[in-house]
């Protein structure tokens, strides 16, 4: 992309567009100079402006307004129908994400784009962080390595509050009033001031907590402004959080935060970006669903209010490492930081643990899909599956077995292209390959079953194979 104008098509919500500006940062970065639009949601951006990187901000119903006649690049981050219609329409060099083509289709650009399609309700080794799926296609990988963030902010717990977040997007991702109200006392016994905060629709949530907890605490939800509720936040020691957009933009503006990760979420994809951060997630072979097929999140019992108080005292007085030392029953304390890609990764805090087969084939798939891509040379995947094999023989040589039957299917629809697939072509697969599985799903879709998809399909097969045999 060199020179002309470049388009970021961004109309979900507050957190998706918070997880943008790192995208928004290193576009402007790469290309100084080139004008760089974003089209979103008035209501989420606006209030937003003074901590956005530099851009041009249009709503998405005033879209006929832009002025430029061709885009050098157009990176579709959305899943609405108007944006991939946008995306369509605007004549660009380059356009990653949804795009409707003519005769009401749409397809997918980018196969960074097409992986993150794919792991919606396949995410269970998904280690790519939202932030950076939807910069991979633009961004080098070495791009978003050499970026620095600040660290959050430290300030003195005596004289600072704490803040709790009470609102989520799904009731599942969030504790319960009495959870919330215990955890606000146990935070006032240690000599905190806590504070509780939520927007409009958290207002009577708020009210309820408050009453519960009988400690007449400053009750913020549906008070302020996202401009307010920044200014705020920069006053804390700490802000304990559900995953939720306020999560995000706490993060962005510096404010330390601690991520209570419960319900569907995987604090891989969307917890809190910037290093520094802490996530408390629960023990549970389940954790990181999609969708929680249970009839109550269990994830939720896993968390109680004295053990989150603890950390968070240890957190907002003497940081992590003494964090680290207070014992989490059923839980795992994290820090947000950078693996050795450079990328999005959680660093264990506390107790030594050793890495169970899931976080071990995950550990493969986050390096298997560049050298399938062709960002790597495939010397990392190798290294991960040989460690996954040294620490689970067992496992590896069960995920070596199926691998001729996924490639025979692969063969078969070759064969006859034409023939199209259910879902059960990667729901029926082991659970170890559906990574795989669900994005070569996708691609053939993506490519209409066609011949050059499959082959293409193969060809990725292939390198599946290589990564996984050369020990």
């Amino acid at each position: 992309m060199a020179g002309g104008h470049i388009l970021v098509l961004q109309m979900q919500r507050l957190g998706d567009m918070v997880m943008s500006y790192p995208l928004l940062l290193w576009l402007s970065r790469m290309f100084p100079g080139q004008p760089l639009w974003v089209v979103g949601e008035p209501a989420f951006y606006r209030e937003l402006l003074p901590v956005s990187p530099k851009a041009y901000y249009v709503p998405w119903t005033q879209a006929a307004s832009l002025p430029v006649e061709r885009y050098e690049c157009i990176i579709n981050l959305s899943h609405r129908p108007e944006a991939a219609e946008l995306a369509g329409r605007l004549p660009s060099r380059e356009v990653f994400g949804a795009v409707a083509e003519p005769g009401g289709i749409t397809r997918i650009r980018g196969s960074w784009q097409l992986y993150r399609a794919s792991i919606v309700h396949n995410n269970r080794h998904n280690r790519f962080h939202f932030a950076e799926l939807g910069a991979l296609d633009a961004v080098p990988f070495e791009h978003i390595a050499q970026t620095r963030f600040d660290p959050p902010r430290r300030l003195t717990a005596a004289e600072n509050p704490i803040g709790i977040f009470l609102g989520a997007s799904q009731e599942e991702k969030r504790p319960k009033p009495e959870f919330w109200a215990e955890l606000a006392t146990e935070l006032a016994k240690r000599g905190h001031k806590p504070i509780l905060f939520g927007g409009p629709a958290e207002a009577d949530f708020g009210a309820r907590v408050n009453a519960l907890s009988r400690l007449g605490m400053t009750d913020l939800c549906g008070k302020t402004t996202l401009a307010q509720l920044i200014a705020v936040m920069g006053g804390l020691s700490l802000l304990i959080t559900p995953d939720t957009g306020p999560m995000h933009l706490a993060a962005w503006t510096g404010a330390p935060t601690l991520n209570l990760s419960m319900g569907p979420v995987n604090p891989w994809e969307t917890g809190p970006y910037q290093p520094g951060h802490h996530v408390l997630r629960p023990l549970l072979s389940c954790r990181g669903c999609w969708q929680c097929r249970r009839r109550a999140p269990a994830c939720r019992d896993a968390f109680e209010p004295k053990t989150v108080a603890l950390l968070a005292r240890e957190l907002a007085r003497r940081g992590e490492l003494a964090a680290a030392k207070v014992r989490t029953p059923g839980l795992a304390l994290y820090q947000t930081g950078r693996g050795e890609n450079g990328l999005y990764a959680l660093h264990a805090l506390g107790p030594a643990r050793g890495v169970n087969a899931s976080e071990a084939l995950s550990a493969f798939w986050s390096a298997a899909f560049p050298y399938f891509f062709g960002q790597s040379d495939g010397r990392a995947a190798r290294d991960a599956f040989d460690a996954f094999m040294a620490a689970h023989p067992n496992a590896a040589a069960k995920f070596r077995q199926t691998l001729p039957v996924l490639g025979a299917r692969l063969k078969q629809g070759l064969a006859s292209p034409a023939g199209g697939l259910t879902d059960a072509f990667w729901t029926h697969c082991p659970p170890m390959l559906r990574p795989f599985a669900g994005f070569a799903h996708m691609l053939l879709q993506n490519g209409d079953y066609q011949k050059l998809a499959w082959m293409e399909c193969l060809h990725l097969f292939e390198r599946l194979i290589a990564a996984c045999t050369a020990t």
